[in-house]
């Protein structure tokens, strides 16, 4: 549930850490547990929450390493009714001394063996999201982002699966980290086939000081399992972030239907032919106009003006704040 670091498992740790003495040892073993109704929340961080129609029982496991005095509570909390579990971790420093916490994975999660396919998603700009499938191998696969952000390169998701899963049939295992900063996803498999998943706050350029008395809250991990293929999967998630996870009231809004100026013109455009087409959408039924690129700096291509937020005149020529008002009167949001 929470590996170890230089005692003995060399595969990857969960929890790299620099000690007051300078040793850089973890050995946490259980200390105590509870268990209470309701879901943990993560100070400063999203998570999941639960509903008045919710079934939420959570357990909590204190790890301590006896030599460095060093306490990590291990978070789970079970979603009955939704058929979900999620992960999360504290770090406690509980010695005299400051400690440097410099990897700290908020899932842990070992199996006994290895027969699985790693699924997930890469892309770029315009192709975000493309489903990769390999079959595990003898090694560590990961994936990764290091850019400050999540990224569409490779977002916080992944399924261990059968090899046969498809959308109708199949075990799949969701881990889905809710955390929009660096993480990184590592999946070893080791000489005797067994498998071990990580998932956390990524560890390249990551050292976070730790006082005496200071505790470090990491971010959580939903896991879900289907045996009914990726189509169930997906209905989970959708569900629970639906309604766990979103705190907007337009959750669960129907959605209005949009005019988007972007195809319509591009970077072309000025405020009255604009208008224009806004005109046209309303005896569609168009409910909503969407202004997109171009409307700011000198952006007439891809190549200047992103991030100068000022009103281009030339195109705006009566301003966004008239301009909006000129649409909310055709009865377009």
């Amino acid at each position: 549930e929470f590996s170890s670091d230089g005692c003995g498992d060399f595969r990857k740790p969960s929890i790299e850490v620099k000690n007051g003495d300078g040793s850089t040892a973890f050995l946490g073993k259980v200390k105590k547990y509870r268990i209470y109704s309701g879901k943990y929340s993560i100070p400063g961080l999203p998570s999941l929450f639960a509903t008045n129609d919710d079934t939420v029982d959570t357990l909590e496991i204190t790890l301590w390493d006896e030599a460095s005095s060093v306490a990590v509570v291990l978070l789970y909390s079970v979603f009955e009714e939704k058929n979900i579990i999620t992960r999360a971790v504290k770090v406690l420093n509980q010695s005299a001394h400051t400690i440097f916490l410099n990897r700290i994975m908020s899932t842990t999660l070992d199996y006994m063996e290895s027969n699985y396919d790693f699924i997930h998603f890469a892309g770029r700009h315009t192709m975000e999201r493309n489903l990769i499938r390999t079959p595990l191998r003898h090694g560590v696969q990961s994936i990764e982002s290091i850019r400050g952000a999540s990224s569409h390169q490779h977002n916080p998701f992944v399924i261990l699966c059968d090899h046969d899963a498809d959308e109708d049939r199949g075990d799949c295992y969701g881990f889905s980290f809710v955390y929009s900063g660096n993480f990184r996803c590592e999946i070893e498999k080791d000489q005797f086939d067994q498998t071990r998943l990580l998932f956390g706050i990524n560890p390249r350029g990551f050292c976070y000081r730790l006082k005496s008395g200071e505790c470090f809250d990491a971010p959580e991990t939903v896991l879900a399992y289907s045996n009914q293929g990726f189509a169930k999967l997906s209905h989970l998630y959708h569900d629970i972030y639906r309604n766990n996870l979103c705190r907007s009231h337009f959750s669960h809004m129907e959605r209005p239907i949009v005019i988007n100026s972007w195809e319509a013109a591009y970077f072309d455009f000025d405020d009255d032919k604009l208008l224009n087409i806004a005109k046209e959408s309303v005896d569609m039924g168009v409910e909503m106009f969407v202004l997109d690129d171009g409307w700011f700096g000198k952006r007439d291509s891809d190549f200047s003006g992103l991030g100068d937020w000022e009103t281009n005149t030339t195109k705006i020529k009566r301003g966004l704040t008239e301009f909006a008002k000129e649409i909310n009167k055709l009865g377009l949001k």
